[in-house]
């Protein structure tokens, strides 16, 4: 690789429920009340983009026949398998833990996710959801209606920061390169095209922007620098945001490059 990369993406939520705590269904929240996103939530919703543009993806749904032991040949004994999931682009950015169940190794990627933490805390607010349908259940063969609801919570308005690295020497051994990463930089940018449902509905949650510095061996800047670099306050007079046009952002370093 000719360069070492970092990202910064800044994405909000707007009345909608971003990708959920799996256990509770609800909306992540910190002990200070900031919205957060987990790095595997953010990863999933990368992966899917690649899948979507025609990239070999190991760890994805492929359908209800595929394992990834069965793709890349894990029982035969010939076969190196660390070398043959290094063939897979999502291999060479994240990594593969799951490996290390059966093949006895862990796959270390060289591209970390940082979890996504709103700016300022957020308010939630519940949303009932509703359900009706018809079912048989009479004799006859007519039906009656039926239907079901259930209480969640939504996020009425959080931006989310979140930071994405790669680590040049795991990237060396991996085998990653700087294509690999316009391409995971291109699936930030494009993360949440058509991941949307009931309580996300498409556009409420969109990418504000992508920035991205681009540092040759002898120029890379400190992480804190680069954090620090992004400066995000609420405009004068605005006490709870509510929207995006809310804040100041403003970005100081420059030798970074927006690029979205």
């Amino acid at each position: 690789m000719e360069y070492d990369y970092r990202i910064i993406l800044l994405t909000d939520a707007k009345n909608c429920l971003p990708p959920a705590d799996g256990k509770t269904g609800k909306p992540k929240v910190s002990g200070t009340g900031r919205g957060l996103i987990t790095p595997q939530a953010l990863k999933y919703r990368i992966k899917a983009r690649l899948v979507e543009r025609g990239e070999k993806v190991l760890n994805f749904d492929h359908g209800e026949d595929y394992t990834v032991f069965k793709q890349i040949n894990a029982y035969d004994k010939t076969v190196n398998l660390k070398e043959e999931a290094k063939k897979y682009l999502d291999i060479r950015l994240f990594g593969g833990m799951d490996l290390a169940n059966k093949i006895g190794f862990a796959i270390e990627g060289p591209v970390s996710v940082e979890e996504a933490e709103t700016v300022d805390p957020v308010i939630l607010r519940q949303r009932v959801n509703s359900r009706t349908y018809k079912v048989d259940v009479n004799d006859d063969g007519s039906n009656a209606g039926s239907g079901y609801g259930n209480v969640t919570e939504i996020v009425e308005y959080g931006l989310y920061k979140t930071l994405i690295g790669i680590d040049m020497v795991r990237a060396k051994d991996m085998g990653t390169t700087d294509e690999d990463m316009e391409k995971l930089i291109d699936a930030v940018v494009h993360i949440w095209d058509h991941d949307y449902c009931a309580l996300r509905p498409m556009g409420s949650m969109l990418v504000r922007k992508v920035i991205v510095w681009r540092m040759r061996k002898g120029e890379e800047k400190s992480i804190e620098k680069i954090k620090d670099s992004v400066k995000i306050r609420k405009k004068d007079g605005i006490e709870i945001p509510s929207n995006y046009e809310d804040y100041v952002i403003e970005i100081t370093d420059p030798d970074s490059e927006i690029i979205y």
